[in-house]
C-alpha cells in the first residue's frame, strides 16, 4: 500500500468486506452469551470517536482499540458479548475510523485491517 490510488481503493475495499463479515458474525452471536455493559472494556474505550488532532486517526484508533482488546488469553472469551454494549460498538468504532478522511494516511487505513 504505497499510497497509490489502486492500492487505497483496493485497501477500502477490503476493510468494507472485513467490516461486512464482521457484522454479519455479530449478527449470528448466540443470544445465550452475555450482554455487554456500559461500564465493560468494549463501550468504555470503544464509544469516543475523537480524533487526537496531533496524532491523527489511526492512533485514536489503535489506542483505544489496543486498551479494549489487549487482555489475557484467559479474558478474551469474555469479550465476545452481544447487545447495545457489545461488539456491536467495535464495529461502529472500526467502521467510523476507517471511513475518515486521511485515514489512509501513511498506510494507516492498511494498518486497521491487520
Amino acid at each position: 500500500m504505497n499510497g497509490s490510488p489502486g492500492t487505497i481503493t483496493d485497501a477500502r475495499k477490503h476493510v468494507s468486506k472485513m467490516l461486512g463479515e464482521l457484522r454479519h458474525a455479530i449478527a449470528t452471536l448466540l443470544v445465550s452469551l452475555p450482554e455487554g455493559k456500559k461500564d465493560g472494556p468494549l463501550y468504555m474505550h470503544l464509544s469516543d470517536f475523537s480524533v487526537d488532532e496531533e496524532e491523527g486517526p489511526y492512533f485514536s484508533f489503535n489506542r483505544a482499540w489496543e486498551l479494549a482488546f489487549q487482555r489475557p488469553k484467559n479474558e478474551k472469551p469474555k469479550l465476545i458479548v452481544h447487545g447495545k454494549y457489545g461488539l456491536k460498538v467495535a464495529h461502529s468504532f472500526a467502521s467510523h475510523f476507517a471511513n475518515l478522511n486521511g485515514i489512509e494516511a501513511h498506510n494507516d487505513l492498511g494498518l486497521i485491517v491487520i
